[in-house]
């Protein structure tokens, strides 16, 4: 099993991936996330009104102290953002972990387990984004997915959040986020921001 972790300023952290099991501890039990305007992520966009249909699950653990937020659906979706944190609401803008699924095919070929690819996001068709370390982990439904884990700064989340477009590119291979994957990662910063994990 392969494991990516780093840390961010504050309490706020990038959450622990085994790359085996894409999505946080407890994900399959944790429940949809109710998304509501706040103050503390709404003044990070320039709108909000749609933010509150993103998908988000999440959990808080009691005797750890520790909450873990991430975007709906991964496989369905292709990528997901995860988000741990210390207490039931992060005291700071919020560093993640990226997982993309990469669909076995032409490009995937030159990715291999434990693997340290360079991976990029570029945003409005123009600035880029180093998104580091990253990590392919081994691939899951036989060789049907592969997925690549890329540790992602609390100021490139930002950027990527506020962005118009984002691509994300692994070597050859290049992801669009769509707009779902974009209202769903702000929703991320509502939850992440406001403490609205549920605690049971």
């Amino acid at each position: 099993m392969i494991r990516i972790s780093a840390c961010s300023a504050g309490r706020a952290a990038l959450v622990t991936l085994l790359s085996v099991a894409p999505l946080a501890p407890g994900a399959a039990q944790s429940p949809v996330i109710s998304v509501t305007p706040c103050a503390a992520a709404d003044a990070l966009f320039r709108t909000t009104i749609d933010d509150v249909h993103g998908k988000v699950r999440g959990k808080y653990w009691p005797r750890r102290d520790t909450t873990t937020v991430f975007t709906d659906d991964p496989i369905t979706r292709g990528l997901s953002f995860a988000i741990r944190y210390g207490g039931q609401r992060s005291d700071s803008i919020p560093a993640a972990q990226l997982t993309l699924f990469l669909r076995a095919g032409q490009g995937t070929d030159s990715l291999t387990e434990g693997a340290m690819p360079s991976v990029t996001a570029t945003v409005n068709d123009s600035t880029r984004l180093d998104l580091a370390p990253a990590q392919v982990g081994a691939s899951r439904g036989g060789t049907v997915y592969i997925p690549v884990s890329a540790y992602v700064s609390p100021e490139n989340l930002l950027a990527i959040a506020r962005a118009s477009t984002t691509r994300i590119t692994v070597g050859p291979i290049v992801v669009p986020l769509t707009p779902d994957d974009r209202r769903n990662l702000r929703a991320l910063y509502h939850v992440a921001l406001c403490g609205e994990v549920p605690t049971t």
